[in-house]
């Protein structure tokens, strides 16, 4: 028994061996008392009049409590110049702070601020302790917590911001509160509208409680009713106005397109009214028309109003545009001025012709071209036919090639003189020149009546001259006739032209040659000789003609 006694009274003996230890290592400062408490080592300076946080604190201190005193300010850096790293809770309630900003507090876990002026919560307000659980602010007079306030406090588990002026909560700046599980929201002027739906949401998404259910203050019509009494359709926001044409200026007979634009959350349905008569697609307006509503888009709603031909009577009243949803509802006013149409103005006369113009010259300059292109292509291919075209085969209708002779092998015999060329008393023949397949004479069948004998011919009818015959064109007689001027012997009333060669009267003897083809020639053999007897015209059936004629036919010569 005594011994157990005796080890129950060691825990004291230390304790009381180590207490002048601690104050001898930081003396407690004045109206404060520095005590352990909970197991950790607090120092409370509650309504000591401390316009300041005091000098001397241990730096193991955990736990510092200066309630109820002026500090008006704290300093950002001020624990860590005081050397209190190691503070885990620290209260400053009711110290008319204005603003705190904390920094180099890291094992900071929990920071009461209640009853203080404070106004706005800033983004940075608690970034240098993001291992706060529990934060206090209630009972100030915050109107504004800004999106990023609460970003770093990840681990944070109870949030009390009752008692501020607050009227509405983002959403954003609650979602970073991950670990949130208790939350106090009463005491606050909330405005239950559109804006503070989302935060209403988020905590009924994520099953936050609180204590106090929270009361809306506004719109009037929910008032006083708490958050779990109203539907979240409820937390509505009245429909507003955006900006659009509201006076119109149109021309008769045109359809006329009214545009509304109305912004509100939940969306407003959008009504359309002209003279107390609501308009719809079933309406009939004046004149047997229907307008046409169409509508669109959410929070944001576009509503378009349709009037089909448009007249001057619809001018006199107001097309009124009225949105509505639970929160109220938004109206506004359309007017038009409508004119006369104006005169359709045609295209000048001038214009369509040159128009025309222009166009038929394009169009001929096309299809010359088309047709330069298809003559040029024809052509190719005759040419390419014309080189793969075989050689016609050799015989009948094969080509044959002429070979043309030098000049002084053309034509080796001598050509005989021209008649002029010849002279008085030359022998001359009858020379066959080239045959006349058109006008050549059959020398066998007598001239007929009336018909001109040719030179050295007479007409004949059965060995006797043919009545009113005349010879050839009155040719004079050659040289050696027997017979001058004056008739010669034949027919009755048959007459001899003047110098004409007598009638040939033999009997029947028709001369082959008296030809117009045949011209006479001179021989080369000398007069009285035999060959130049041999070759006297009268041998051949001309009598009365010498060797000293020098004419020839006129039928031949003119063919000539």
């Amino acid at each position: 028994m005594r011994w157990r006694r005796a080890m129950a009274a060691v825990p004291v003996l230390l304790l009381l061996l180590l207490m002048p230890a601690v104050q001898g290592e930081g003396k407690c400062p004045e109206g404060c008392q520095c005590i352990w408490k909970y197991g950790r080592q607090a120092v409370e300076c509650q309504n000591a009049q401390l316009q300041a946080v005091p000098d001397g604190l241990d730096v193991g201190t955990q736990v510092l409590d200066l309630s109820g005193n002026e500090l008006r300010e704290l300093p950002a850096e001020v624990f860590r110049r005081a050397g209190l790293v190691n503070l885990q809770r620290v209260y400053l309630a009711n110290c008319r702070l204005g603003r705190a900003a904390l920094r180099s507090v890291p094992a900071l876990r929990e920071l009461k601020l209640a009853n203080n002026p404070i106004q706005r919560v800033t983004a940075d307000a608690f970034a240098a302790v993001p291992g706060l659980v529990k934060l206090d602010l209630s009972d100030c007079q915050i109107l504004e917590v800004e999106t990023a306030a609460f970003d770093a406090l990840n681990i944070l588990e109870i949030l009390k911001i009752s008692g501020n002026r607050l009227r509405e909560l983002a959403e954003p700046t609650v979602m970073a509160l991950r670990s949130l599980h208790n939350v106090e929201l009463h005491a606050n002027p909330w405005e239950c509208d559109c804006r503070l739906r989302p935060m209403r949401d988020w905590l009924h998404r994520q099953n936050v409680p609180y204590p106090i259910a929270p009361t809306c203050h506004g719109p009037p019509r929910l008032a006083g009713r708490t958050f779990e009494q109203l539907r979240p359709e409820e937390f509505a926001c009245r429909p507003q106005l955006l900006p659009m044409v509201r006076q119109l200026a149109v021309t008769a007979r045109q359809n006329v397109t009214l545009t509304c634009r109305i912004s509100a959350e939940p969306a407003a349905s959008v009504s359309w009214f002209w003279r107390g008569q609501q308009l719809d697609n079933s309406t009939i307006l004046p004149g047997g028309r229907r307008p046409r509503v169409v509508q669109q888009g959410g929070a944001e709603r576009v509503s378009r109003l349709i009037i089909p031909a448009v007249s001057a009577g619809d001018a006199d009243g107001e097309f009124v545009c009225v949105g509505a949803n639970r929160a109220g509802d938004a109206e506004t006013s359309f007017t038009l001025s409508v004119g006369e149409p104006e005169p359709v103005v045609q295209p000048s006369d001038a214009g369509m012709v040159a128009g025309l113009v222009v166009g038929l010259l394009l169009l001929l300059l096309v299809i010359a071209v088309c047709a330069i292109l298809l003559v040029r292509r024809l052509r190719r291919r005759q040419d390419q036919e014309a080189k793969s075209k075989p050689p016609p085969p050799s015989g009948l209708g094969s080509v044959v090639t002429v070979e043309t002779a030098p000049d002084d092998d053309v034509n080796p015999v001598q050509k005989p003189p021209r008649l002029t060329e010849l002279g008085y008393g030359s022998p001359a023949v009858y020379v066959r020149s080239a045959p006349d397949l058109i006008n050549e004479i059959d020398g066998r069948r007598p001239a007929e009546y009336g018909s001109l004998a040719g030179y050295g011919t007479a007409p004949v009818y059965g060995g006797t001259p043919v009545y009113g015959t005349t010879s050839a064109y009155g040719g004079t007689p050659m040289y050696g006739s027997s017979t001058p001027y004056g008739p010669a012997p034949g027919g009755e009333g048959s007459t001899a032209g003047y110098g004409a060669t007598p009638v040939y009267t033999g009997g029947g003897h028709v001369n082959h040659l008296a030809d117009e083809s045949y011209e006479l020639q001179q021989l080369g053999s000398p007069a009285g000789s035999e060959l130049g007897r041999s070759a006297d015209p009268a041998v051949y059936g001309y009598p009365g003609l010498t060797s000293a004629c020098r004419c020839r036919s006129w039928a031949a010569r003119s063919r000539r």
